[in-house]
């Protein structure tokens, strides 16, 4: 499996992981200080339905009931997609 992620992210053999992800991680936070367009985790926005890879069956911390599929979806949604405060490795310019 590491070889996979490995080639995945176009990385070496023998490159060290964490200098690898914290340079590319500089990347992309400098990307976006500029307002260049990047890929968040998660599924691409143009995927056509993301519904159809949304699941009720996961492991839920106590007491919640609420496992429809919309508020799973919205969960996700904010987790993966919301900017609203930015990285919080960002200091204020």
């Amino acid at each position: 499996m590491d070889a996979v992620v490995r080639a995945a992210y176009g990385m070496k053999p023998d490159e060290d992981i964490l200098a690898f992800l914290l340079k590319l991680n500089l990347e992309l936070a400098d990307k976006e200080a500029k307002g260049e367009s990047i890929t968040p985790p998660g599924l691409p926005s143009n995927y056509p339905d993301p519904q159809k890879l949304v699941t009720v069956d996961c492991i839920r911390p106590e007491g919640e009931d609420d496992s429809t599929t919309e508020s799973t979806a919205a969960a996700a949604h904010h987790y993966f997609l919301a900017k609203e405060a930015g990285p919080p490795y960002r200091g204020k310019k």
